[in-house]
């Protein structure tokens, strides 16, 4: 009887190795999993404090703005706009209403994207990088329908009373 004890302990000790490193795994997976939704929501709240910026410049109210979202994705290859959508479903979709076109704040990466709608923010929004904008020395200006690099900005509303339209200077800090 002693020794079947013995025989069985190797065996037990193997099956007992395997269920641990199954459980390893699944704890990392767990971990990578709620790190990398952790992230998409840093992402949302940066988008968020973007789009909220932008109206109320939109508005009439220069303000600034720190974005520097998170780089939970590879960010050579990722994407950060503004976008114009031409679609009165997609607009309905993301803003509500019925609008046949819509301005919106687009993070596109390889394994996720996010489109968060600006309201308040006309299709017609124009973000200068020339005159009436005046150069500022550390500065530079830049177009949000084309890219928004991370960096601390400087958002100020250029449109005179004559304008059908806003237009905003959006000045990042140079590094």
């Amino acid at each position: 009887m002693k020794n079947r004890g013995q025989e069985s302990a190797p065996f037990e000790v193997l099956i007992s190795v395997i269920i641990m490193g199954f459980v390893i795994v699944i704890a990392f997976t767990a971990m990578n999993v709620l790190m990398e939704e952790q992230c998409k929501a840093e992402i949302k709240r940066s988008g968020s404090e973007l789009k909220s910026k932008v109206q109320e410049v939109v508005k009439g109210t220069d303000t600034q703005l720190n974005f520097f979202p998170p780089g939970c994705f590879d960010q050579k290859k990722e994407s950060i706009k503004l976008r114009v959508l031409n679609s009165e479903p997609l607009c309905n979709y993301y803003c509500g209403g019925t609008k046949r076109e819509c301005l919106l704040f687009e993070y596109d990466a390889v394994d996720w994207r996010e489109l968060i709608c600006l309201e308040s923010a006309s299709v017609l929004t124009q973000f200068l990088t020339s005159s009436p904008c005046q150069d500022r020395d550390g500065y530079k200006l830049v177009n949000f329908k084309d890219s928004i690099p991370r960096g601390a900005y400087t958002l100020v509303n250029k449109s005179g009373n004559n304008s059908a339209f806003p237009n905003i200077c959006a000045y990042v800090r140079e590094r």
